[in-house]
């Protein structure tokens, strides 16, 4: 199975890594800040005692209405083999107070972040909603999600690098295929599940031939086969795809395709940390190295990048 790692922040901004990557996957999880005492299962009466406490969880849970039909398909979720990235989002933290090579990060680092639930709800809340200008919020999730989906073997869906922290981490990338395929780089939900079973066929052969590609010894050749192949069956149903909005939509986004590339890359599952850490490093005047020993396990992901916009 190809699963994919979302950022909160892509699938609330609806970029086009999101709507690729949702088509593109298996399934697709992403990281839900949920009340302390939740667990991984978050019941109406969770999210009721959570907006009261935090009036601004209330807006971010609407920014999620869009992608309803996505959860209830089984499409995306925020758990995966019974565990959520919540852990993993504290871990990170953690590790940036006990590893002096993220000691640049600290000054920018939430201490109480998870001391009291209702600040931790609010504050995510807000930083996702603002598209991550708070580091001390946006780095430990991502790092999070990245170590989360390590431990998981899950794909990480990535945008193109634009900040200090993201290009630095692409320096400690090493490529391992890319391709250039249709998407739809703006729809709705029920137009991407239309999407997934108009090209169930093409998809699947491509998320098999990506996967053996990241094995040792894949044939990037096949890749490249099946996305032609998976290219040629989106301008077969272009017309449908793109049609105007039909009764069973709600969402009635305009859709929109484009042409996205999809570069495979491996790095260390530290990547965030490791960069952030030296763009921390660089403003605050420091000259030791922002490299290090990676931590852990490697990490695979997927940077997708828009090239080309059509019309509806």
């Amino acid at each position: 199975m190809l699963a994919i790692a979302l950022s909160p922040y892509h699938l609330t901004t609806r970029e086009a890594a999101a709507m690729a990557s949702i088509v593109l996957a298996d399934h697709v999880v992403t990281m839900l800040p949920t009340p302390f005492t939740a667990g991984v299962t978050v019941s109406k009466n969770d999210v009721g005692r959570a907006v009261q406490s935090a009036p601004e969880y209330l807006e971010f849970i609407e920014s999620w209405a869009w992608a309803a039909p996505l959860f209830e398909e089984n499409v995306l979720g925020s758990v995966f083999q019974g565990e959520d990235a919540s852990g993993d989002v504290r871990a990170a933290c953690e590790l940036v107070n006990d590893d002096d090579r993220f000691g640049p990060l600290r000054p920018l680092m939430r201490q109480a972040l998870f001391e009291d639930e209702a600040s931790y709800l609010a504050a995510v809340a807000r930083d996702v909603l603002k598209a991550g200008p708070d580091p001390g919020i946006s780095v430990p999730v991502a790092a999070g999600l990245d170590s989360f989906a390590a431990r998981h073997g899950l794909l990480v869906a990535r945008a193109e690098p634009s900040s200090v922290a993201q290009k630095t981490e692409s320096r400690l990338a090493t490529p391992m295929f890319g391709v250039a395929i249709p998407a739809l780089v703006q729809a709705s939900a029920d137009r991407l599940l239309l999407a997934r079973a108009l090209l169930e066929e093409e998809l699947i052969a491509l998320r098999d031939a990506m996967l053996d590609a990241i094995d040792a010894g894949g044939d990037v050749n096949a890749v490249r086969e099946a996305a032609s192949a998976y290219a040629d069956a989106f301008d077969r149903e272009r017309e449908d795809l793109l049609s105007p909005p039909g009764a069973f939509e709600e969402d009635e986004v305009r859709t929109i395709a484009g042409t996205v590339t999809v570069q495979a890359q491996s790095m260390p599952v530290d990547a965030v940390l490791r960069s952030s850490a030296a763009a921390a490093r660089s403003l605050q005047n420091h000259r030791e190295s922002g490299e290090g020993v990676a931590t852990g396990e490697g990490l695979v992901s997927l940077v997708i990048k828009v090239v080309g916009r059509g019309r509806r």
